[in-house]
């Protein structure tokens, strides 16, 4: 009887022991677990993070900054004696293409999402402009002067050397491609005025898409490739005139005045999602950034400086 009654308690013994050892290893487990879920999330978090990349002369020299999307933590990405300008973030978020000025000359650079790794886009001779990133992030297109004017190129970006695509009209500025890239915005002056054209990928189909006489400037696609954003005057900014921010069709119809702030407003950029607008505005001396949302809604100040902040782009930065 004392023989069973300690095998009957060893045994009950034995199933404590084991049950105690697997209770805490599956608590271990799920610790692992639930840390490894949260650094998953932490990692896919920060590389959908949207950023405004722009360009300001806030510390004297004109550089490329980077900011929140509501217009907090600014970060300085470039430095140095030569201006850099215009910044384009990449279709994945890794890269920024931007415009240099070296010794009077305006040249395309390609640096990381975080400033570093800057390098020369081409080692082509004449000033390059107006650079646009391919729907697939593996080609950079953009103008450049020669000895024969203008033309329309793309390089790719394992690749030094760069291909023409089109020769460009006289007094043709502001080229952007499609999302699509089969269709390329630009502007043009014609008897004293500008307009806004669009023409397909090899120059053909090149027509007017904006009816209102005066200066519309500085054309952007919507990232489908439905709706334009622009800038427009009826009077040259540059001659005391004021320009408001609109949004057409791709087709020029339904065009829509977004902003009424009886000043200079322009560069317009999109939002990833396509619901909202950031742009430059002159106010109180100086240029700063604002957003508002295309379908109606306050306009939003969200740099507040004594300098330059301007030539905005919106997009999804890769971490």
């Amino acid at each position: 009887m004392e023989l069973k009654k300690t095998v009957f308690t060893l045994f009950i013994f034995t199933i404590i022991i084991v049950y105690t050892n697997l209770a805490s290893s599956l608590a271990n487990i799920t610790e692992f677990e639930r840390s490894a879920a949260i650094c998953m999330k932490s990692d896919l978090e920060v590389q959908i993070m949207e950023k405004i990349a722009f360009h300001s002369n806030r510390n004297g020299n004109t550089q490329i900054y980077i900011m929140n999307v509501d217009g907090s933590e600014t970060r300085q990405l470039t430095s140095g004696e030569f201006s850099c300008t215009g910044p384009k973030i990449s279709p994945d978020g890794s890269r920024i293409i931007y415009t240099s000025e070296v010794n009077g000359d305006y040249y395309l650079y390609i640096m990381n999402s975080d400033g570093s790794d800057r390098k020369r886009l081409t080692n082509s001779i004449g000033e390059e402009a107006d650079p646009s990133w391919s729907s697939d992030g593996s080609f950079v297109y953009f103008r450049k002067e020669g000895s024969n004017g203008m033309s329309y190129f793309k390089s790719e970006l394992n690749n030094a050397t760069i291909d023409k695509i089109i020769d460009l009209p006289e007094k043709s500025r502001s080229f952007v491609i499609s999302p699509n890239d089969n269709k390329i915005l630009y502007t043009i002056t014609k008897d004293g005025f500008y307009e806004i054209r669009m023409m397909n990928f090899d120059g053909t189909d090149d027509h007017r898409i904006c009816s209102k006489k005066g200066y519309p400037m500085k054309p952007s696609w919507s990232p489908d490739g439905k709706k334009i954003a622009y800038s427009f005057s009826n009077k040259p900014p540059w001659r005391g005139g004021t320009s408001e921010i609109y949004i057409m069709m791709s087709d020029g119809s339904n065009d829509i005045k977004l902003t009424d702030k009886n000043t200079v407003s322009e560069y317009p950029g999109w939002s990833p999602d396509g619901k909202s607008i950031i742009f430059q505005s002159y106010k109180d001396g100086n240029f700063d950034l604002y957003q508002l949302e295309v379908n109606g809604g306050k306009i939003k100040q969200l740099t507040i400086t004594d300098t330059f902040e301007g030539v905005p782009d919106w997009g999804n930065i890769k971490r």
